[in-house]
């Protein structure tokens, strides 16, 4: 018995996969990446500039915990805030694209949590599970497929390792379960009225929906299936028979969320992290479908 379970623990953490899970992760994840970088640049110098809304030193004694700021080792200067800024995006497309992919995405984590760290009164949940999740694109062999290095090499694409997968995928299902926990531990979520006051943080909403956020069995259905979903998805993206209805059920969740609310990029995160539970062959007949 100790043998088998030996067994299936390596198989879990230590065998090799297919790479083209990992490798459109790694487009979704750049191209998300680039559209952040994107919506900062038109307020770059007023939000992460050197005499900006927050200065840096004010965000370092706020953060409380240790950080990445290479800008530290340079001069603190508008030109070179600019300048890094520019390198990072670079090195986003760089990591897109699939070319020198491994530094590629040292640099994208590197670029990211230094930006991050400036100010952080601008992080949100999204923020945060977009900067974990290029921690561990780091160590992923994410330029094995679908990727300009890949062209470089010929025959078929090797199998990759899959601990670095596993770790994302089983931060995708914490983020979940440790919502789901949350939400249970909280009065007005189990008394099913926080969607009442969610609902009409205004500084969030981007669409009002009639009807269901106007009446309380409406706002009580709604708030006790988010738990619910929640814990749905977070144990059910690892049962394969069921897999493929949980992914759906999890697209609408997300797309329902978006319509509702301004998340920043949250959703389509965790939307783009469900490609790491999808096989090659799925892969491959969305590939033919386009």
């Amino acid at each position: 018995m100790l043998r088998r379970m030996n067994e299936t623990w390596n198989s879990i953490w230590f065998s090799a996969v297919a790479p083209q899970p990992v490798a459109c992760f790694r487009i979704l994840l750049g191209i998300l990446l680039l559209i952040d970088a994107l919506m900062l640049a038109p307020n770059l110098i007023m939000l992460l500039g050197p005499k900006g809304v927050m200065e840096p030193r004010v965000s370092y004694l706020l953060l409380r915990a240790p950080h990445v700021d290479l800008l530290r080792l340079l001069p603190d200067t508008t030109s070179w805030l600019v300048l890094f800024y520019v390198a990072y995006l670079v090195a986003t497309v760089l990591f897109i694209l699939g070319l020198h992919t491994r530094a590629a995405s040292v640099a994208v984590f590197l670029g990211l949590s230094t930006l991050q760290t400036r100010n952080v009164m601008l992080l949100g949940t999204g923020d945060s599970f977009l900067r974990i999740m290029s921690f561990y694109m780091m160590f992923a062999t994410s330029g094995a497929e679908l990727s300009l290095d890949a062209r470089q090499r010929s025959g078929a694409p090797p199998e990759v390792p899959a601990w670095p997968i596993r770790l994302m995928q089983i931060q995708l299902s914490v983020v979940y379960l440790a919502s789901a926990g949350w939400q249970l531990a909280g009065e007005t979520w189990r008394s099913g009225e926080a969607l009442y006051y969610i609902s009409r943080l205004y500084d969030f909403q981007r669409f009002w929906v009639p009807y269901l956020f106007e009446h309380m069995w409406t706002i009580k259905l709604l708030t006790w299936s988010t738990i619910l979903v929640e814990l749905i998805i977070g144990i059910g993206l690892w049962i394969t028979p069921i897999r493929r209805y949980v992914m759906v059920l999890g697209l609408c969740f997300h797309l329902f969320i978006e319509i509702v609310l301004n998340l920043g990029l949250l959703n389509w995160a965790l939307l783009a992290t469900y490609v790491l539970f999808l096989t090659p062959e799925s892969i491959e007949r969305l590939r033919r479908k386009r």
